[in-house]
């Protein structure tokens, strides 16, 4: 489970000289994991946006959830902010962790701006496979013979 809390001090992408900080813009958070995507909603005209949205992938040991911020312009066009990726070994002892991570561009580019995720990997029966009988077994029946059959699911 991923919530995405909120960002702060992001780049104005959207300029308006009537605006304090000489514009804002239309954040929305796009995370990747193994070929599943989902996307928070835009929150608009800010550059402290405050999404508190939950989102739930089919995680495993090794992968890697990436986060991209991106700033909605009218028409559906996306200017890029900036990104970060986490690692699911982080989560590893299932405690929730709260943090905020660093955006960041193109390679040297400086930080722009901040997301701050609250995360928990969790195990969800609904999401497992159930074992073969031969698998599940606490004790194996035939103990006293050599092995001669491998079991992989």
């Amino acid at each position: 489970r991923v919530f995405l809390v909120r960002g702060k001090y992001l780049p104005v992408l959207d300029e308006d000289a009537s605006k304090p900080n000489g514009g804002t813009s239309d954040p929305l958070a796009t995370f990747f994991i193994e070929g599943e995507q989902a996307r928070s909603e835009v929150e608009e005209a800010t550059l402290n946006p405050e999404w508190n949205a939950e989102f739930v992938f089919s995680a495993f040991p090794g992968e890697v959830l990436r986060v991209k911020i991106d700033d909605f312009d009218r028409g559906g066009k996306l200017d890029f902010i900036g990104d970060f990726q986490v690692s699911l070994e982080d989560f590893a002892d299932r405690r929730l962790s709260r943090k905020w991570y660093d955006l960041t561009g193109d390679a040297g580019a400086p930080v722009r701006g901040r997301v701050e995720l609250c995360c928990r990997w969790t195990h969800d029966p609904g999401r497992a496979c159930p074992l073969p009988r031969e698998l599940d077994e606490a004790e194996p029946r035939w103990r006293d013979r050599r092995p001669n059959k491998l079991l992989c699911y």
